[in-house]
């Protein structure tokens, strides 16, 4: 199936975000409580400022030993995240999060978050472009001028899902 735009791909999802003054153990309760692994800090103009993740959890709280009940999310959170348009296709997207080995990539319409790009949104009868030219009959004649090989092993999602 082809899925034209990452906006189409996130538009259903509901969409959870805080404030930065949140506590670290607010964003982990609503984290679990909606099974999600990222959660968009947006400021008080509505502007996103950061992303809260379960490797900002792991490696920024606690790896570290810190108490979570007296955290900020704004303390813990990676500011400025990259973000993509919602018309961004797929592909373009995985290959952002793979290049950048991110697990979560907010999708932005006309200045607001409208869903995060995760690792469990690719849809199960995604299938990535074929690297191989198609001859008569669809028969595989080659390769075609292929990219470099990227390192599966470095790509946070499922390999069945490298761009």
């Amino acid at each position: 199936m082809s899925y034209r735009s990452v906006g189409a791909l996130v538009r259903d999802q509901a969409t959870f975000s805080l404030g930065p003054q949140a506590t670290f153990r607010e964003a982990a309760v609503l984290m679990a409580a909606h099974r999600v692994g990222s959660i968009p800090v947006i400021d008080a103009d509505g502007h996103l400022i950061g992303l809260f993740t379960e490797r900002d959890l792991l490696n920024r709280v606690v790896a570290k030993g810190l108490l979570p009940g007296k955290l900020r999310v704004a303390d813990v959170m990676t500011p400025d995240p990259t973000t993509v348009p919602a018309g961004a296709s797929l592909v373009s997207s995985l290959r952002i999060m793979f290049e950048h080995r991110f697990r979560h990539l907010p999708v932005m319409e006309g200045g607001e978050v409208i869903g995060v790009l995760s690792c469990r949104d690719i849809p199960a009868d995604y299938e990535r472009p074929s690297n191989k030219r198609k001859g008569p009959r669809g028969m595989t004649r080659g390769p075609a001028a292929r990219p470099p090989r990227l390192r599966v092993s470095s790509w946070p999602c499922p390999p069945a899902w490298t761009p």
